[in-house]
């Protein structure tokens, strides 16, 4: 473990800095391991949930989160193309004012910048993938012709 990197609200980092977990040319990633690690995980849940970023480089982040009952992700946006992939369980994704059931199994895409929040019906897992703006306009603002 490295030495606790402090998040935006003053707090210690509960686990290593993405960048800390970086990947090599390639990088197999099992995922029932990474919700069993989150699971087992001894401080407690914030807002019902835990989450992991299992992958960030620009401009691709990817994160895996394991809701309680009742977990929740406050309303909030990314500057970036959304894809919010229900593992297992239940979640209702909130956008403008409409309620979007997904099962396990399903995909939600959403545009840059949409407000949402996320609620878990029951237990779930969900796999976010943000393919962040700023990254892409840059490179296609800097490739040649």
């Amino acid at each position: 473990m490295i030495d606790p990197i402090p998040v935006p609200n003053g707090a210690p980092r509960l686990r290593d800095h993405p960048v800390a977990r970086g990947i090599g040319n390639n990088q197999i990633l099992h995922l029932a391991d990474a919700v069993d690690h989150l699971v087992n995980e001894v401080h407690p849940a914030i807002h019902g949930h835990r989450q992991i970023t299992l992958f960030r480089q620009a401009p691709v982040t990817l994160v895996l989160f394991v809701f309680d009952v009742g977990g929740e992700l406050p309303d909030h946006v990314a500057q970036g193309i959304v894809s919010i992939q229900v593992l297992n369980g239940r979640l209702t994704i909130h956008i403008a004012g409409n309620d979007h059931p997904l099962d396990a199994g399903q995909i939600l895409f959403l545009n840059p910048a949409v407000a949402h929040s996320v609620r878990a019906e029951i237990a779930s897992t969900m796999l976010l993938t943000v393919h962040h703006i700023e990254s892409i306009t840059v490179a296609q603002t800097t490739a040649e012709p």
